[in-house]
């Protein structure tokens, strides 16, 4: 077809449409190549970003349900478009979703499936490449075994949750990172706490101390403040599981005055929500410590003294805890008579 018209033209006239042809379609590929395509790129780009975006908003808001749907669309629609860090974070929230809704007795959650969504974001981030994040990552998986146990009353999981909590402390140095060790170390107290806790007998509480005695040398208070007291709250709370089998009052008097040095750390100015969860658990022990027996006929007396100043402690613990929206779960009739105490804005941690 463009023979017969080229052979219309003398030769230099059909040589001249030829090249003139030739450069138009340079020129379009050129144009497609350059502008089109990338143009393209941009808005499927920008496209993906925007339902990513649409999803962590959703995660953030704790509605795991529909993040979980778009974290699904995003990986299952765009699998050539993400990087494997990219993926990575998805993967990551796809199996905190799975692990909060199954917490939360949601038929959407799956914890087994959760911990594979971590596994999967896990062989994406490397030790190597983002040691803290590969450790998180790791944490959020022996977390999940615990989340595991917790819900079935069955031990078999908790070895898992240890051995993701030590390899999550493998990747880190105690002192380039001191927090993220110490929390590593909290979470491993935590673990041998939960076998204490099914069998007191054959695991001693003792192995959940030294772990957090560790965390609180490593973690100083003014340098890690968070995991510093958070780990204070985890030794109140072994203290509390102890009082349960005997020697209540001196157990839980020793939970007092950790969750003291907590609020010491947790001060109101810089961790209000802290501040306010260690007051909540703080009076629910004192109110615990209120509903004690007297010790015999003789002690009747200062007894109920000390029901009264341990009733008195737990409504003004209750008051700063209730003005943040904490309920308690022992609390005293009369506990939020008094006007709630209002603070600065908690700063960014």
């Amino acid at each position: 077809m463009i023979g017969r018209f080229l052979g219309r033209f003398p030769k230099t006239i059909s040589t001249l449409i030829l090249g003139l042809l030739a450069a138009s379609i340079w020129q379009a590929t050129v144009y497609v190549e350059t502008v089109v395509r990338p143009r393209q790129a941009a808005e499927r780009e920008a496209m993906i970003q925007h339902e990513i975006d649409r999803a962590n908003k959703l995660f953030l808001r704790g509605k795991y349900e529909t993040a979980l749907s778009e974290y699904d669309y995003v990986l299952t629609g765009f699998p050539e478009d993400l990087t494997p860090l990219v993926e990575s974070e998805l993967r990551d929230r796809v199996g905190t979703s799975l692990v909060r809704l199954a917490a939360s007795g949601n038929e959407k959650g799956d914890i087994e499936k959760g911990i594979e969504s971590y596994r999967n974001a896990l062989s994406l981030r490397p030790a190597e490449t983002d040691p803290r994040t590969h450790s998180e990552i790791l944490y959020r998986i022996g977390d999940a075994y615990l989340t595991l146990s917790q819900g079935t009353g069955d031990a078999a999981p908790i070895p898992n949750a240890i051995t993701a909590f030590e390899d999550g402390l493998a990747v880190l140095s105690d002192k380039a990172d001191a927090g993220m060790y110490a929390t590593g170390l909290r979470l491993v107290g935590n673990a041998h706490r939960r076998l204490h806790e099914l069998d007191p007998d054959r695991n001693p509480l003792d192995n959940a101390m030294r772990h957090y005695e560790e965390a609180l040398r490593i973690a100083k208070p003014l340098e890690q403040p968070i995991a510093h007291g958070e780990t204070l709250m985890e030794v109140s709370r072994a203290y509390i599981l102890l009082a349960e089998q005997g020697y209540r009052h001196r157990q839980l008097t020793e939970a007092i005055k950790t969750y003291e040095k907590a609020l010491a750390v947790f001060t109101v100015e810089a961790f209000p929500r802290r501040h306010a969860g260690a007051h909540k658990e703080m009076g629910d022990t004192y109110t615990i410590m209120s509903k004690l027996k007297p010790r015999s006929r003789s002690d009747r007396a200062a007894h109920q003294q000390r029901v009264i100043r341990y009733e008195t402690r737990a409504k003004h613990s209750y008051r700063i805890a209730k003005s943040f929206g904490f309920e308690p779960g022992f609390e005293i009739a009369g506990a939020d008579e008094a006007a709630p105490v209002v603070v600065e804005e908690e700063k960014k941690e």
